[in-house]
């Protein structure tokens, strides 16, 4: 039992690390998108970027990571 549980915390401290990376490569696409070829101011280019990062980390998390079945978003 203990082992099945170490197992299953270990995958999803895995897939937790995984979204992580994928949402610091959304955030630097997207800033560099916003910045180089938009030509938009840069706190404004951030601010969008750390947006699109934190729905992607969020969505995949609560999909993929967690598993959750819920409609709610929050509580």
């Amino acid at each position: 039992m203990t082992k099945h549980f170490i197992s299953k915390n270990y995958k999803q401290f895995i897939k937790f690390a995984v979204v992580g990376a994928s949402g610091v490569v959304v955030d630097w696409v997207v800033y560099f998108i916003l910045t180089r070829y938009l030509e938009l101011f840069y706190l404004i280019s951030k601010t969008i970027s750390f947006l699109f990062a934190a729905i992607n980390n969020y969505i995949w998390n609560r999909s993929w990571t967690f598993r959750s079945k819920e409609n709610k978003i929050a509580g």
